[in-house]
């Protein structure tokens, strides 16, 4: 009638068992909505983490495959390097001391074509 609000009014009608229970159940419909909030956060969260880690995943593989060819194409070139040193034509070779009789290198395993 007079404009107090309805908690008040039933607090001086009920007493204190009012007072408790509407603060007992305010405080859990509090907590419900901070929870589902923060389910929502964490959700999003485990979401982008899945996502991310299979960028990364990728982002591995395909560094992987890169690095194997990039280790490919230089063996092939140390492979071509190594049968240029064997097919040269002079019969020494100043490395050093060492002649060409005394090297006496293991054929290529590496070709071109590999």
């Amino acid at each position: 009638d007079k404009g107090h609000s309805i908690t008040s009014v039933l607090a001086d009608e009920f007493g204190v068992a009012f007072v408790l229970s509407f603060v007992a159940s305010y405080m859990l419909v509090t907590m419900g909505i901070f929870n589902v909030i923060l389910a929502v956060y964490v959700d999003i969260t485990m979401k982008a983490a899945k996502e991310n880690e299979a960028v990364t995943a990728e982002q591995y593989a395909r560094e992987s495959i890169r690095i194997a060819r990039t280790t490919r194409e230089l063996l092939k070139k140390f492979a071509a390097a190594h049968r240029e040193f064997l097919l040269m034509d002079k019969e020494t070779i100043d490395i050093g001391q060492i002649s060409r009789k005394e090297f006496n290198p293991m054929p290529a395993l590496f070709t071109d074509d590999d």
